[in-house]
């Protein structure tokens, strides 16, 4: 099976307080034989990563936002992930395979959630800080 891992992450703390911190997104792609594999998979490739690809020297702490379990695909094609920005720009809602059923792929989020909306806790999937 395949498994698609949208990752975020943020950049170490700035030098000057008036700076923030560099964030982003990025995805990884393993095949494994179950979901835990594939975590494992994704942990290996990023430190792999980060002692090679200069694009991850400025990535401080990874998070795991959602991993996907592919089965195979509808003959048509999917959407498979969608970031909407509003027009005030705090904040975004993203979205992977929006209408796609469940005996093609299942999408499910990472990390730990509870209590109301928005207050779940943020597991930090790797951290590359010292």
């Amino acid at each position: 099976m395949f498994y698609v891992g949208h990752f975020s992450y943020i950049g170490p703390e700035p030098e000057f307080k008036a700076e923030g911190r560099e964030t982003g997104w990025f995805t990884l792609l393993a095949e494994a034989e179950s979901v835990d594999a594939a975590v494992e998979k994704f942990h290996d490739l990023l430190e792999l990563l980060g002692s090679w690809f200069t694009g991850f020297e400025t990535v401080a702490q990874v998070f795991l936002d959602e991993i996907t379990e592919v089965n195979g695909l509808p003959s048509a094609g999917v959407l498979a992930h969608l970031h909407m920005y509003p027009e005030d720009r705090f904040g975004h809602i993203a979205a992977s395979l929006p209408g796609v059923p469940e005996e093609f792929c299942r999408s499910d989020g990472w990390g730990e959630s509870g209590g109301e909306e928005g207050e779940g806790a943020v597991e930090t999937f790797l951290s590359f800080e010292e």
